[in-house]
């Protein structure tokens, strides 16, 4: 083919020279390149057994010659002229220079003479970013392979774990390092000056050892034993002093280079990083247009600045880290869709409850005053259980105003009395689902507890158990008990609570009733009681804890008598929690009633310490008598006599105990009877 530049046409003899003659220009880089040749080492072919041909072959049906694949195609391209060849190596990379040189003997013989070193300088610069310049002790393309090549120059494998030894001039395996490097310092060094020895070139690596790692520093066995030996051969002391100053002079060039290399190592990772997500922000891009035909777009432009966004799944990211097809975007399609259907869920919750927070404390203010109508001794739900009826929830949920009007907080008041009975009768049934659950399951067909669904709540012997303060109550206290209403800041939402629950959590820091299922009900002790109320002249079916307070009966535990310290009785209602601990056949007849004077006695001591120890108490456990006002004795002394102009508070007028509270009834309504009964009597006591 006819070469139609200028130049080459001036000097055909220089090219033609140049491009056959392999022991000229080519040869000059020929022993520079060698690290590009051993680099890309492959196990040379086998011969195969020629064939022989046939004494009359077949010119008439002679098939043309078949190049699999793409092979082939850049035979041509080394006819073109220089110039133009050129310019097209211009823009290329190193490691597109070095593949090239690899195809053939031609691109071979080209890219590694002297005359295309302007070419390997234009490559370098077409990195991102530049590469530096190339240093004196190495050619240009041995310096491109050690920068962007992927081979080990020991082995020749190309692994994950591969490392840059710059100030050695070699790229090596982690499997080599151990091989043709080492890390111990005195290993090195013997046989010239210890300053030569310091400026030995090495590479610093973090190596692991199971989950702790540490930096070393690696040194070349074959610079070392070479370094050696040339220093042995030196003769003369001003011959050897010249060649440590030559290597010291060298190391901290090699050092400046390798410096400079090392940080354009970690600036070109970082600009393939911002590259990577530069293209992988692109591909987002492209997932939220699909995302608005799919119809969320409205749904997209609602979602807060700081809220995560569909693009930034981790299914998104990791199919952006490719190129997206249609394929790929039908493959997202189902995770989107789940995601957005979530994302509108959340946001419509969250105006859900940003709709609830202000009516919900409009609620609670005009309860409240509401309230302070009625006597404190009254049973009333809180306003988290009072916004669960129905007829409270659809004065709130009316959104024909902007907030409570005083239409609606006249409905209000006039929805309190029915929705308080109502919250009663709710109670009633999740006290009967308490008992019914309760039951063991082989007991709920044939069951050994049997009960009135009817009269079981008004009976004596029934009690609850509270986990939290570990008391047995009787149903009337059950409603007002503190550790009902308990509020905390975990733990009492569960899984079936939704929007609302967390507009009462978060705007008037009150629960439900029972929410953190605290009340349970035992059937042993039920009939534990039964049997007691029985053995002491009561029927347990007909008796209610109203008729017993008003009897206000002392009983006394004979099996807890001792003659050290005197006779255990006790109100009533404190036998549940001390049956918690007797069992045995005829528990009955651990009990007997007291009687008068002796009864009386015990009733006076055990209300003079109940009045004591809520004199002394700091809780808000007490009611001012005029005003409701509520706090702790101590304070509220200071209130009726300044507020009230009452100079000496009465206990029980003046300042009554919180019954929702303090309740006047306590399993610790006990008193130690002095003297103890003769021992034999007792005995015969237990015997009838």
């Amino acid at each position: 083919m006819e070469r139609r530049s200028a130049r080459l046409r001036d000097a055909p003899v220089k090219i033609v020279q140049y491009r056959d003659n392999e022991d000229d220009d080519a040869a000059d880089m020929d022993v520079d390149a060698q690290l590009v040749a051993t680099s890309s080492k492959t196990p040379a072919k086998s011969k195969g057994k020629k064939r022989k041909l046939s004494e009359e072959p077949n010119t008439a049906h002679a098939p043309s010659k078949k190049l699999r694949g793409k092979r082939g195609i850049l035979k041509d391209l080394v006819e073109m002229p220089m110039d133009i060849l050129f310019e097209i190596f211009n823009q290329l990379e190193p490691v597109d220079l070095l593949h090239l040189s690899r195809t053939t003997k031609a691109f071979r013989n080209i890219l590694m003479s002297k005359a295309s070193a302007s070419v390997w300088k234009s490559s370098f610069e077409n990195l991102d970013p530049p590469l530096p310049d190339c240093p004196s002790d190495l050619s240009e393309p041995a310096y491109a392979d050690l920068a962007v090549g992927k081979n080990c120059y020991f082995c020749g494998r190309h692994t994950s774990s591969m490392h840059i030894a710059w100030q050695c001039r070699f790229r090596t395996c982690s499997k080599c390092i151990d091989d043709h490097f080492t890390d111990n310092r005195h290993h090195v060094g013997d046989g010239y000056p210890a300053k030569v020895a310091d400026v030995l070139p090495s590479v610093t690596l973090l190596r692991y050892n199971g989950r702790y790692s540490r930096w070393k520093t690696f040194y070349l066995r074959d610079r070392d034993s070479a370094w050696r030996s040339e220093y042995d051969n030196l003769g003369s002391k001003e011959e050897r002093e010249e060649w440590c100053s030559q290597k010291i002079a060298d190391a901290d060039i090699l050092r400046t280079h390798s410096n400079l290399c090392v940080n354009w190592v970690k600036n070109r990772t970082t600009a393939r990083e911002r590259d990577k997500e530069s293209a992988i922000d692109e591909r987002r891009a492209i997932v939220v247009e699909h995302l608005r035909k799919m119809g969320w777009g409205d749904e997209y432009d609602k979602i807060p600045e700081n809220s995560p966004k569909p693009q930034y799944m981790i299914e998104v990211t990791r199919a952006c880290s490719k190129a997206l097809t249609d394929r790929v975007l039908n493959n997202l399609e189902p995770c989107l869709e789940k995601f957005m259907e979530n994302l509108q869920q959340t946001r419509i919750d969250k105006e859900r409850q940003e709709f609830l927070q202000a009516r919900l404390v409009a609620l609670r203010d005009t309860y409240e005053n509401y309230l302070t109508t009625l006597p404190c001794t009254f049973n009333y739900p809180n306003t988290s259980d009072i916004f669960q009826l129905p007829i409270i929830r659809d004065i709130i949920n009316d959104d024909s105003t902007p907030g409570i009007s005083g239409e609606h907080i006249d409905r209000l008041v006039d929805a309190f009395p029915a929705a308080v009975e109502s919250w009663k009768d709710s109670v009633r049934k999740h006290l009967l689902n308490i008992i019914v659950d309760s039951l063991p399951k082989d007991e709920k067909t044939t069951p050994t507890f049997e009960f009135d669904p009817d009269t079981i709540l008004n009976e004596a012997s029934t009690f609850f158990h509270c986990k939290e303060c570990n008391r047995e109550l009787p149903t009337r206290d059950i409603p007002m008990h503190p550790c009902c209403r308990i509020f905390r800041s975990w733990g009492w939402i569960d899984s079936e609570s939704n929007v609302e629950d967390l507009a009462l959590r978060t705007s008037l820091k009150e629960t439900r009733w029972n929410a953190i299922k605290n009340i349970t009900f035992h059937p042993k002790l039920a009939t534990r009681v039964s049997l007691v109320l029985k053995h002491l002249g009561y029927d347990p079916k007909i008796v209610s804890v109203d008729d017993l307070d008003k009897q206000d009966p002392v009983v006394e535990c004979l099996r807890c008598h001792s003659e050290r310290k005197g006779r255990f009785t006790a109100k009533w209602h404190s036998l549940p929690m001390h049956l918690q601990y007797e069992d045995g056949h005829d528990l009955q007849k651990h009990f007997r009633l007291v009687q008068e004077p002796q009864a009386s006695v015990v009733r006076q001591r055990i209300a003079e310490k109940r009045a004591s120890t809520f004199a002394d108490s700091n809780s808000f456990d007490a009611v001012c008598g005029h005003c409701r006002e509520k706090g702790s004795y101590s304070v509220l002394l200071a209130h009726t006599r300044t507020g009230h102009n009452i100079t000496r508070p009465k206990l029980g007028e003046d300042i009554i105990a919180n019954p929702h509270t303090y309740p006047s009834r306590d399993y610790r309504d006990v008193h130690i009877l002095w003297p103890p009964l003769p021992q034999e009597d007792v005995d015969e006591l237990m015997a009838n």
